[in-house]
């Protein structure tokens, strides 16, 4: 099965109204159609080749959306390069090598594909212990990639027990199990040897802000005699952190009970004294 939804059609060609190819070249990932001559008729997720401003030379490969702002997302600066499911592999396996360089048994959580960051346009995938959570970023990538084929991928690659499909908003919908079951329960996992666990369906993002774990982890070093206030804490990362560091108590305060109960459950979980914690449910 392809990772990506192979179109039936030959690619579409997109010509810049302004020269922007250098921008590109060094690997700004986006267009927008007032940057484009012309905006034509296709389905959103349609292969594109993106020609310059000047010579209508080829300079990119990607795909395209013609009802919005961003109109085209760069996949490859080679232009030769077809997008196919190779090519695609080969984005996956180069991001998911560089995830296990970081990353080993302390760390169960972490973003596998980032993205633009990865040469993926409009593709995240985090991991979370032995399950993952792909999003994609708006119709286009949805139309663009193939989440069933990338949630079997992930699944193989990891050993996970499960893939689950986030859609992007809950007003959309379209989430969805792609390996495994839908989620019973919050699913756990490690940061740094702290234990945590995750709501992949009813959590915000795809359940966890783990672009916040470098911060959590210096809070947890400068927190010792401290009382610490974590305001908008969410499921309480920082404030396990700095209870574990050393702050005397901890108050952790947030609009969602489900969250705070989260927070309280995280403190226990990690062996934290339940005197030196407090949830406020309040809007800060």
């Amino acid at each position: 099965m392809s990772l990506l939804k192979l179109p039936q059609n030959k690619p579409i060609t997109l010509r810049l109204a302004r020269n922007l190819t250098r921008n590109i070249k060094r690997g700004h990932p986006w267009v927008f159609a007032d940057a484009l001559r012309d905006c034509p008729p296709a389905p959103p997720g349609t292969h594109a080749i993106l020609l310059d401003n000047k010579k209508g030379a080829p300079i990119a490969r990607g795909f395209y959306s013609g009802t919005g702002p961003l109109a085209f997302r760069v996949c490859t600066t080679q232009p030769d390069q077809p997008l196919s499911n190779e090519w695609a592999e080969r984005r996956m396996t180069r991001a998911l090598g560089l995830r296990q360089m970081l990353f080993g048994s302390e760390t169960t959580g972490y973003r596998l594909f980032n993205g633009e960051g990865d040469g993926l346009p409009g593709l995240v995938c985090d991991v979370y212990g032995d399950s993952a959570v792909i999003q994609l970023d708006g119709t286009a990538p949805t139309a663009f990639w193939n989440a069933t084929a990338i949630g079997r991928w992930v699944a193989h690659q990891l050993n996970l027990r499960r893939v689950y499909q986030k859609a992007q908003s809950r007003k959309v919908g379209g989430s969805r199990a792609l390996v495994g079951s839908v989620p019973a329960a919050p699913v756990p996992f490690l940061e740094n040897g702290v234990h945590f666990t995750v709501d992949l369906v009813h959590g915000q993002k795809t359940g966890f802000f783990l672009d916040q774990r470098d911060n959590r982890q210096q809070i947890g070093r400068i927190a010792a005699g401290l009382d610490t206030l974590n305001v908008f804490g969410y499921t309480g990362g920082f404030s396990v952190m700095a209870g574990l560091g050393g702050a005397p108590h901890v108050t952790t305060v947030d609009l969602a009970g489900p969250a705070l109960r989260a927070a309280d459950h995280h403190w226990q979980l990690n062996h934290l004294p339940a005197e030196r914690h407090q949830s406020i449910k309040a809007d800060a």
